[in-house]
């Protein structure tokens, strides 16, 4: 922008915004010269400004930013209220995201994808499952259809709250349904499974991946060969690597 300057070329509001990078520090500067200038912040200068704000971890002053904002009469957009639902869940703080996942509708938003998966892993962060259960069934009857992401979140978080019973249903669910088929879906319940000592059922699913035409690659295996070592089932670990060997791995 510097340049600029020298050749006499004023700055605008595009100018700033492509300048604003998250960085809370800088972005004040910026700000400060844009009021010197005359150029009022629109929706994605403010946005940015609660992105810098949350990643430094300052939420509260980041919500200020977005009162701020409505109140110069600029609205937030669904990119501003997803990452400020981030920095809620960030801080564990599932109360004022909620409230803020409410507002959305409120407002005449509607829930992106980004929105249900960020608040469905705060709610899992903090072991509030029947909420985040609820929170799916409204995906499943009005939208957005869940991802991966999503279906991720449920298998790691019953898994992490040793709800096996209902992780194994889910994916036996999406299995049959032939949903998701690569390597990174079949890792998480192999992972889920190895934490809650399942190395039987991790192993089963290891072999189904094979049957499905998706050969488990070495990070698959290395998940199994870990838990074994953590509880010291050392033969079993021995077996796993002399296999990963003999694939090449």
């Amino acid at each position: 922008m510097s340049e600029m300057k020298r050749k006499g070329i004023p700055p605008d509001i595009v100018t700033y915004n492509s300048l604003i990078d998250g960085r809370w520090k800088k972005v004040r500067i910026l700000l400060s010269e844009m009021v010197n200038l005359i150029i009022f912040p629109n929706v994605r200068t403010f946005t940015m400004v609660i992105k810098g704000l949350c990643e430094e971890g300052k939420v509260k002053y980041a919500k200020e930013v977005m009162e701020d904002m409505v109140e110069k009469g600029v609205e937030p957009n669904i990119f501003s209220y997803n990452i400020l639902i981030y920095g809620y869940c960030k801080k564990k703080k599932l109360a004022q995201a909620m409230r803020l996942f409410c507002e959305i509708s409120q407002k005449g938003l509607r829930p992106d994808i980004v929105t249900y998966n960020t608040i469905l892993q705060g709610l899992f962060e903090v072991g509030r499952t029947s909420e985040a259960k609820r929170i799916y069934a409204e995906m499943l009857s009005v939208g957005p259809r869940p991802d991966l992401c999503t279906h991720s979140t449920f298998l790691d978080g019953y898994f992490k709250y040793g709800l096996v019973e209902e992780a194994m249903s889910l994916f036996d669910e999406l299995e049959r349904k032939r949903e998701y088929t690569d390597i990174a879906f079949f890792g998480v319940v192999i992972n889920g499974l190895c934490k809650n000592g399942l190395f039987d059922e991790a192993k089963g699913i290891l072999r189904k991946m094979e049957d499905n035409g998706c050969p488990p690659d070495s990070v698959t295996y290395n998940v199994i060969v870990q838990g074994f070592l953590r509880c010291d089932k050392i033969s079993e670990m021995t077996s796993f690597m002399k296999e990963m060997d003999g694939r090449g791995f």
